[in-house]
């Protein structure tokens, strides 16, 4: 297992456990499916759609608390996840994201310059991992504020 995957299932436990352990089964639900992602040898774009409820769920929180950093994370999420419709043989306009901003329909992916191999690359293949990373560390960053500040504040 990878350093990556070990420290994305590492993460998504504790935060899934966590939020079961505090009966917000719901919030563990995304976390628990970026883990498996994080984990996974084969991780395809489609596989992503886990990002939909703990998208749904934030916007929630962000308008339940009118949270200002909520509402910023929202718009990272929609925009790396959804920023751009793409036109489907099969389904239509659906939203896609950042991945999918290079020609890669009929085989032009096989006619890309070095320049756009490297921009995919960078795209698709670490992106999704920065941005789950991210995600699973945010309650853990938020613990840890939390209890800097109540051990700062009393002393």
């Amino acid at each position: 297992m990878g350093g990556v995957a070990a420290l994305g299932t590492a993460l998504g436990m504790w935060v899934a456990t966590r939020q079961h352990r505090a009966g917000r089964e719901l919030l563990g639900v995304p976390a628990r499916a970026v883990t498996g992602l994080l984990g996974s040898p084969i991780s395809w774009s489609h596989h992503w759609v886990w990002v939909v409820p703990g998208l749904v769920l934030l916007a929630d929180a962000a308008l339940t608390r009118r949270s200002r950093p909520l509402w910023v994370a929202l718009a990272a999420g929609v925009l790396f996840f959804a920023a751009r419709p793409r036109n489907t043989d099969a389904l239509g306009v659906i939203p896609s994201g950042v991945i999918w901003f290079l020609p890669n329909h009929h085989d032009l992916e096989y006619r890309w310059t070095a320049a756009e191999a490297a921009a995919e690359a960078a795209a698709q293949g670490e992106s999704y991992s920065v941005l789950a990373l991210s995600l699973l560390a945010a309650p853990v960053v938020l613990v840890l504020w939390r209890r800097y500040a109540r051990t700062a504040g009393s002393r």
